[in-house]
C-alpha cells in the first residue's frame, strides 16, 4: 500500500487538533499527570519530526489515505508490542498494549476492506 508524499493544504495541522483534545482530557483526568505531560511532549516532537521529514505538517486532504497510514502504523505497534512481550514477559501492561494494538489493527483493516 504505497502512498505519495504528503502535500500542504489550507486546513489546520492535525497535531494541533490532537494536542487540544489531550489538553482538555488532562483537565478531567487527574491520574498519572506526568504521563499525560510526557504524552503531550512526545506529540509535539512527532509534529516537529514530521515537518522535518516531509517538509509539511500533517493535515487532512494531503494526498494520502489517513486510514492506510494508521493501519500500517498499527501493524508496527502489533509487532513492537509482541517484541516487548518476549523481552519483558512478566509485565501485564505490555500484554494489554499488545491486545489493544491488535484490536486497533483489526478495526482499521475492517474499515479498509
Amino acid at each position: 500500500m504505497d502512498q505519495p508524499s504528503p502535500v500542504a493544504t489550507t486546513g489546520p495541522a492535525i497535531w494541533d487538533l490532537v494536542i487540544v483534545e489531550v489538553e482538555a482530557t488532562i483537565q478531567t483526568r487527574r491520574e498519572r499527570h506526568e504521563v499525560w505531560l510526557a504524552l503531550l511532549a512526545d506529540m509535539r516532537e512527532r509534529d516537529h519530526l514530521g515537518l522535518e521529514r516531509y517538509g509539511v505538517r500533517l493535515q487532512a486532504h494531503n494526498g494520502r489515505n489517513a486510514l492506510v497510514d494508521a493501519y500500517q502504523e498499527a501493524l508496527d505497534a502489533v509487532a513492537y508490542t509482541r517484541q516487548a512481550m518476549e523481552e519483558r514477559p512478566t509485565e501485564a501492561k505490555i500484554f494489554q498494549a499488545h491486545n489493544l494494538a491488535l484490536e486497533l489493527a483489526f478495526v482499521l483493516r475492517s474499515i479498509l476492506v
